[in-house]
């Protein structure tokens, strides 16, 4: 059997291949099946807020002009992998990686798999309240966060940070789909596209390794069964977690583990 490690490797190499200078940042084993079967919105801040894609709810709209965003957090220290669909999209996102530099070098970062040692998952990080990332975040995870600031975090200075800097450093959620989209694409592109086998394969070499593995979204796509180490959540499209729920306790146990 491969180690975590290695598959991790093989994993980030994939996307560690991405040409910045490009004005797109699709992944070359994807472009043509996302260029064929989508509309490809290719911008950068000012040339989205005057093009027809401006505030445009249409399914299969891919804003490739933003960094995918394939996964979050440590893969190397995960006590937890969370499985979703695809990183959604807002306005902010053009804002935040064409008006703010700093952001902008920790999202291409985190896609290295190279992070904030004190908030690797990205989007738990305080200082990130802004962007829509942490507010989706945070409206998953919100209920663990206040568990965890009363039950584990209680004595620190500030309970909350604590609690976010704490799950921060042992979550990691991984998308079927990477790239930017309000409404994501169908399941028959994405199981075509080759981001999606590396990310299945990663989640494969997860569970060879023991590592809990909880299903929250795009079910079909994973095709996981429940078993000890993976909690299959019910279908619906918005899961979050919640102490008392069957999903909160197993994520809570997975990141005491």
């Amino acid at each position: 059997m491969q180690s975590l490690d290695s598959s991790i490797d093989e994993y980030l190499g994939f996307w560690g291949i991405l040409d910045t200078e490009r004005p797109n940042w699709l992944h070359p084993a994807d472009y043509e099946i996302v260029e064929r079967s989508t509309d490809n919105a290719t911008h950068d801040l000012q040339s989205y807020f005057q093009s027809q894609h401006w505030g445009s709810y249409e399914r299969n709209i891919v804003h490739s002009g933003l960094i995918p965003q394939p996964h979050h957090g440590d893969l190397r220290g995960a006590r937890v992998v969370v499985l979703y669909a695809n990183p959604g999209f807002g306005a902010d996102d053009y804002w935040g990686e064409y008006a703010q530099p700093e952001y902008r070098r920790r999202v291409h970062q985190n896609l290295l798999g190279q992070f904030d040692m004190r908030f690797p998952y990205l989007f738990l990080d305080p200082s990130l309240c802004w962007t829509g990332g942490f507010k989706w975040s945070t409206s998953r995870f919100g209920a663990v966060i206040a568990w965890l600031a009363k039950e584990r975090c209680a004595q620190a200075f500030n309970p909350i940070v604590s609690a976010h800097e704490f799950l921060s450093q042992r979550l990691v959620v991984l998308e079927t789909f990477p790239y930017h989209s309000r409404r994501g694409v169908s399941s028959a592109i994405v199981r075509k596209l080759p981001s999606f086998a590396a990310a299945r394969r990663l989640v494969d070499a997860f569970i060879e390794h023991h590592v809990p593995v909880i299903v929250a979204r795009s079910h079909d796509l994973w095709g996981l069964a429940p078993s000890e180490r993976i909690h299959v959540c019910p279908r619906r499209r918005s899961q979050s977690f919640n102490p008392e729920s069957a999903a909160g306790r197993f994520l809570l146990q997975a990141l005491e583990g």
